[in-house]
């Protein structure tokens, strides 16, 4: 969660307690207590929102490891084909740069290799099976692939959920803001006699500015 988007949920989780601590000076009917329901009620539907997006960005976590494991067994198949592809090549000229294989690619040009690879080794299957490849190579690229490219996809799409929860939780809290600067601007009029509250509220409401830094850690007591 971005930290403008967390100073601005926990300014509005201050705002409610306050409410709740100082509700015998709050009347019921007002605009005021109006005004704290319809905020509690946004406050409430971010953090909703804000969980949402903590279990999507768990389940991204999640398949990125899958990704990084399916992956990995792409490249051993495809290295052990360059491999094999480079001893045949006294024997099949052009063998080696036919499976030619970096392990640095990026996700999608290593599918896009192993896909070629599975390809046109079905007619040189029986001579990678010859000079040492197991006779399943065939069926495990293909299946190694295929769960690769799911991760792939199913990564991507988890990302773009999150991004969509970032702009949401955004929008929300911006309208939070907006509802905070309404009920302080009656607060500071309403209990501009009692100080205990109003300082209080001061407090509560306060935002912490970030300006881009990370607030300083406080310093050990001496």
């Amino acid at each position: 969660m971005e930290d403008k988007i967390r100073v601005r949920i926990e300014a509005g989780g201050r705002c409610i307690q306050w409410r709740d601590t100082n509700t015998g000076l709050i009347m019921v009917p007002s605009v005021l207590h109006t005004k704290f329901t319809a905020f509690e009620t946004l406050y409430n539907d971010i953090q909703a929102i804000a969980g949402a997006q903590l279990a999507i960005k768990e389940v991204a976590s999640g398949e990125t490891v899958a990704k990084s494991g399916d992956i990995e067994s792409v490249r051993d198949i495809c290295g052990d084909m360059a491999d094999i592809a480079a001893a045949m090549e006294p024997d099949f000229a052009g063998m080696q740069a036919k499976y030619h294989f970096r392990r640095n690619m990026s996700a999608q040009d290593t599918l896009a290799t192993a896909r070629a690879f599975a390809a046109n080794a079905v007619a040189d299957e029986a001579h990678f099976i010859a000079h040492g490849m197991p006779a399943t190579f065939l069926a495990d690229l293909g299946a190694a692939a295929d769960t690769f490219e799911t991760s792939i996809g199913d990564t991507g799409s988890a990302r773009s959920e999150g991004v969509g929860k970032t702009a949401e939780l955004k929008a929300k809290t911006a309208e939070l803001m907006k509802q905070k600067r309404t009920i302080d601007l009656m607060i500071k009029v309403m209990f501009k006699s009692n100080t205990a509250a109003l300082n209080s509220w001061r407090s509560a409401a306060h935002v912490e500015v970030l300006n881009g830094k990370p607030t300083p850690p406080t310093p050990p007591t001496p």
